[in-house]
């Protein structure tokens, strides 16, 4: 992976373009490491540089940017193609001789042969590309279809920057800084700001899926899709499929040993990322069945056994065979890294599992140089709890009259957290082991909250929000930030309606974020195999009898899991990459977090209303209630303030 970045100055404002390439260069270094290039074109007044970070032909022949033979093309990209080699082979059987090993050669080469939207069509991979057209005279950016890799864009004055984050176009003389009010409101919601938004006024994501083309010569855009994630799945449910559960996991076993097979070339070290979950450990044994050696894998832990599932994911390390790397993150390691984090995402990022997985990257680095990660299974396979019980509920509240579920609503809400916690230990005792859930208070406060919700659509917002009205904290009035994203068709049973509004939104808005910043920041690849074309398009054709069955998701893949690491361990209720941040904001993060959110401060600052945000915190610290999540979400963003305004 890399980081890549440029500009079209069509009116030649740029006084020392070169410079400001550098520094946008420089804005990206920690995503390429390794080395880095550039080209300028005056007649057009277009930049492009990049960042690299050497995994496939670590030689000079792979540098970027990179032009076709025919020098039609020139390209920037950050990613890999994973099926690169089968590219190759139908270049070369054209009549093409290629002069390198890896993947950028064969992505350049498949654009001057087939055309930019042919060859999209052709690669398997993850990738964010710039490539120029001196024929058309066109600059074409391309996100890949579900958003793996980063991308966005904005305007300075008359100049168009772009780039892997948005560090890059704050390099760019008369680019405004500004932020967004209504992507702040959104990041209240969701802990992220989703695409197309960026933290920024003058400044936007691509969108999974989509292209923009510039015109050179006019200076007109032009933006397009090339993947629909929801039409892929529509389409799929409209057809038949078999429920054979025998045949759906045979054909799981033909198609991950092959992606994972894929996704393990490399010129560099390579291991796993093991959180001890469902996802995880089906990579990490499909990884190792493939190799010759024991593979790497790396997981955290806390301590505290509401969260820390170390434990689990040694003894699954154990039973597959791997060698495995363990850290225990203590509170003085964690406020090390909370403080760092600002630095290394580009944008405010309130989800607090980016502690672990940024301390876990950092952990592989000092081993291997590229991981594979589980992500995506959730959301393929219908992993989240909302999945399940979301039309259940929907469904009970359509029959309960509104009085009663108003009073039950209130009830529950007044109900200490802590004091629901010891009901449910008491309870949970009484249950199967597949039953029992940790941190039963929130749940159940959450539950509360769930009960107001008129439809699917509203009971979605409510299950993926913090602040489900940022208009109480904004100190401006802004539209409603999140509005919710529109339900698929009615061609899709409620569950898939679900899974693919994570797909297409929680997924690469938050955890594909996560991992990506959490990785490029120590100069890590991380590849997810769950998300290859294959697998997305087996979770497609896999129908919801095959993905949750009694009471609970992601059955095919339990099954297919049970035969490498036992009944037992697939079964083991399943915490989340979290930490513990709750108890850390009444411990040793509680100055640190009263600084940032000192009222004076707010009022000064201008954005957040302090009187909420200091009642919440009281209630906070008091026990009364855990309201992490918000404080958090409030917290990341004052310290990215901090660190970038």
């Amino acid at each position: 992976m890399c980081g890549i970045a440029g500009f079209i100055d069509r009116e030649h404002v740029l006084k020392d373009p070169e410079a400001v390439l550098r520094r946008m260069s420089d804005a990206v270094s920690s995503r390429g490491p390794d080395d880095h290039g550039l080209i300028m074109d005056p007649r057009t007044g277009m930049g492009l540089c990049h960042r690299r970070l050497s995994i496939l032909d670590l030689s000079e022949a792979a540098s970027q940017p990179i032009s076709s033979r025919d020098q039609r093309y020139t390209l920037v990209y950050n990613g890999e193609i994973y099926n690169y080699r089968e590219l190759g082979s139908m270049l070369e059987s054209g009549g093409l001789s290629l002069r390198s090993t890896g993947d950028t050669e064969v992505l350049v080469e498949s654009i001057a042969r087939w055309g930019l939207e042919h060859a999209l069509d052709r690669i398997r991979g993850m990738f964010a590309l710039a490539v120029l057209d001196r024929q058309e005279n066109t600059l074409t950016l391309v996100r890949d279809r579900l958003g793996i890799k980063p991308l966005c864009w904005g305007r300075a004055g008359s100049v168009i920057a772009f780039g892997s984050t948005t560090s890059v176009l704050r390099q760019v003389p008369g680019f405004d800084p500004a932020i967004s009010n209504p992507a702040v409101a959104c990041y209240l919601e969701l802990d992220c700001v989703p695409a197309p938004l960026t933290i920024y006024r003058n400044a936007w994501k691509l969108l999974p899926g989509h292209l923009i083309r510039f015109d050179l010569d006019t200076g007109e855009l032009r933006e397009s899709t090339f993947h629909d994630t929801m039409v892929q799945f529509t389409d799929a449910s409209r057809r038949r499929s078999s429920e054979d559960p025998q045949e759906h996991i045979e054909r799981l076993d033909a198609v991950l040993p092959e992606v994972v097979r894929d996704q393990v070339v490399s010129d560099v070290p390579i291991g796993v990322l093991l959180s001890g979950g469902i996802d995880s450990s089906m990579v990490t044994a499909a990884m190792q069945s493939i190799s010759n050696a024991p593979v790497h894998s790396f997981t955290i832990g806390f301590g505290d056994q509401a969260y820390d599932e170390a434990d689990q994911a040694r003894e699954i390390a154990r039973r597959i065979g791997t060698r495995h790397h363990e850290l225990e993150l203590d509170a003085s390691e964690a406020i090390d890294a909370i403080l760092k984090l600002p630095r290394a995402w580009d944008e405010p990022f309130g989800d607090a599992s980016a502690i672990p997985t940024w301390m876990v990257c950092r952990l592989a680095k000092e081993h291997v140089g590229v991981v594979l990660s589980g992500d995506g299974g959730d959301e393929l396979f219908s992993g989240y709890n909302r999945h399940l019980w979301a039309p259940v509920l929907l469904g009970m509240m359509q029959w309960i009259p509104s009085s009663l579920t108003r009073m039950i609503s209130w009830s529950l809400t007044q109900t200490p957290e802590h004091a629901l916690d010891r009901a449910g230990r008491l309870i949970q005792g009484l249950l199967p082991s597949t039953s029992r859930h940790r941190r039963v208070g929130a749940h159940l406060h959450k539950l509360a909250s769930l009960m107001h919700a008129r439809d699917m659509r509203q009971l979605h917002h409510r299950l993926v929000s913090g602040w489900l009205d940022p208009g109480t904290v904004l100190v401006e009035h802004v539209p409603r930030g999140f509005d919710g994203s529109t339900l698929p068709g009615s061609d899709l049973d409620q569950p898939l309606q679900l899974a693919v509004l994570d797909l297409i939104g929680y997924l690469p808005n938050d955890i594909l974020v996560k991992l990506d910043r959490a990785s490029m920041s120590v100069g890590l690849e991380a590849r997810v195999p769950l998300l290859d074309e294959r697998m997305v398009a087996l979770s497609a054709e896999t129908p919801t009898s095959m993905k949750i069955r009694h009471g609970r998701g992601k059955w095919i893949l339990r099954r297919w899991l049970q035969s490498r690491i036992g009944a037992d361990l697939v079964d083991a209720p399943k915490q989340g990459f979290a930490a513990p941040i709750g108890d850390w904001l009444r411990g040793d993060l509680r100055e640190w977090a009263s600084e940032l959110i000192e009222p004076r401060r707010l009022h000064q600052e201008g954005l957040l209303r302090p009187e909420p945000i200091t009642a919440l915190w009281k209630a906070h610290q008091s026990g009364r209630i855990n309201a992490d999540r918000r404080l958090w979400n409030v917290l990341q963003l004052q310290a990215w303030m901090q660190e970038n305004t």
